[in-house]
């Protein structure tokens, strides 16, 4: 799971591209993703942007307060198979406060890496959350030379590396060589 997974989606286009989080292999198992954001809210709905290989996912859970899991949704995915990407809005019923959900992705029934860009967390007042915390039962980034095994946490504060990202754009270096802000 790399940082960018978080936040707002970023992945410019359809394709393998290193923004999106994908697998550890391409159809090994099913794989989920658990999302953490930044308020409790009651959900409405989970926008999922798929961008390779989408149609994959086919259940959806919130935690409550007390970190019990809750199935809200098991259905096909809203986005086809075959499409080059996608936004998959998938609505919730719920009646409890969430601030974390796990997406569950049939990866072995759609073949091919099933990556996901990022994944919104909308209210019933329409306002949309974009996760700050991701944990994977799998990513691609385990593979090359990494040892640790097991899933992989990030939990990042999106605004700090958007601020960081924003200092390092406005940094400049003189002839020599020298940093200047």
């Amino acid at each position: 799971v790399c940082s960018s997974d978080l936040g707002k989606p970023d992945t410019p286009g359809a394709g393998d591209i290193p923004t999106a989080w994908a697998s550890l292999t391409p159809d090994g198992q099913v794989e989920w993703l658990l999302l953490e954001y930044a308020e409790a809210v009651f959900p409405k709905a989970v926008v999922i942007h798929e961008t390779f290989n989408p149609g994959a996912v086919n259940k959806v859970s919130i935690f409550n307060a007390a970190g019990q899991e809750i199935e809200v949704w098991e259905e096909e995915d809203p986005t086809p198979r075959g499409v080059a990407r996608g936004v998959s809005v998938i609505p919730i019923k719920a009646k409890v406060k969430t601030k974390r959900i796990k997406i569950y992705i049939d990866s072995p029934n759609v073949p091919g890496w099933n990556e996901i860009d990022a994944v919104g967390l909308r209210d019933v007042k329409k306002n949309m959350q974009w996760a700050t915390g991701i944990k994977a039962s799998s990513t691609f980034a385990m593979q090359g030379g990494w040892e640790g095994g097991g899933p992989i946490i990030a939990n990042v504060d999106v605004r700090v590396l958007e601020a960081l990202a924003r200092q390092i754009t406005e940094l400049k270096v003189d002839e020599i060589g020298r940093a200047h802000v």
